[in-house]
């Protein structure tokens, strides 16, 4: 019995820092990205685009840079934050912040198009298991009607409403977006962009290890690692995201002489590489 309510104390736990470790990563996912606001990469010409560095930290100020085209010098802002209003087709083009040290985030390919349908999808990557949906919208009104939607050229789904879900995201999901209405003209295409969460999850295999030890009478192992935990980690500077196994937990099955009794003492570890 003392081995059962471990384990479940430890899967309770370890269902917590699989949750703490998805939002810890879709934080940091966030901060890696300038901020935008509406929240979508494709915009109606003279709409009106707000860009921010402001959730970037470190000893020299961060700055909203622009790639013009293919030039390989940027075009830079001097300060933390850039407001187009109203926004031209000129204005389209790759945006990441960066700081005096070199150091830079991930990029935001922005499109401004005169035409008149648009293609609404997160502007940040989202995250696996997640649900999103994706709006194809006219300028004018009505602005929400019966919209084809396609995935790297290949027609993906039909939304009546103008609106497509997708349902429990994967990374097969991610890929070039765009959308068609009928009698009013097509989209620009966006990359839809999936952060992968990985997770190997071995602690109910041996807690019925352990409870099959427990009814059998035997001693049980001095140590088993119960679970690994695998999630994105970025580089330093926030460039682009890597994997890397940078969490684990490890429970240790000690015996432990007290006086004349031998008493078992569960002692459980974890270790985090940042």
């Amino acid at each position: 019995m003392e081995i059962t309510s471990l384990c479940i104390r430890l899967l309770v736990n370890l269902l917590l820092l699989i949750a703490a470790q998805h939002t810890h990563c879709a934080q940091r996912a966030d901060a890696a990205f300038p901020h935008i606001e509406p929240p979508r990469l494709q915009f109606f010409e003279y709409e009106s685009i707000f860009l921010s560095c402001s959730g970037f930290r470190g000893p020299t100020e961060w700055r909203v840079i622009k790639r013009i085209h293919s030039n390989t010098t940027p075009w830079e802002n001097s300060t933390g934050s850039m407001t187009f209003k109203p926004a031209y087709i000129s204005y389209s083009g790759e945006y990441w912040c960066e700081n005096g040290e070199g150091e830079r985030s991930n990029t935001l390919n922005i499109i401004v198009t005169a035409g008149v349908v648009i293609l609404e999808s997160p502007a940040l990557p989202v995250m696996e298991g997640q649900s999103i949906s994706l709006r194809c919208r006219k300028k004018a009104p009505p602005y929400l009607l019966t919209a084809d939607f396609y995935k790297d050229g290949l027609l993906k789904d039909t939304g009546y409403k103008g609106k497509m879900t997708i349902h429990n995201v994967s990374k097969s999901n991610e890929g070039l977006y765009k959308c068609k209405i009928i009698g009013a003209g097509e989209s620009p295409e966006s990359w839809l962009a999936v952060r992968a969460v990985l997770l190997s999850v071995v602690g109910i295999l041996q807690c019925r290890k352990h409870r099959e030890y427990e009814l059998a009478g035997v001693a049980e192992p001095l140590s088993d690692t119960y679970a690994n935990v695998t999630k994105h980690k970025k580089k330093k500077g926030c460039q682009e995201s890597v994997m890397s196994d940078v969490t684990y937990a490890v429970v240790t099955i000690k015996k432990k002489k007290r006086g004349n009794q031998q008493q078992k003492i569960a002692s459980s570890q974890q270790t985090a590489y940042e």
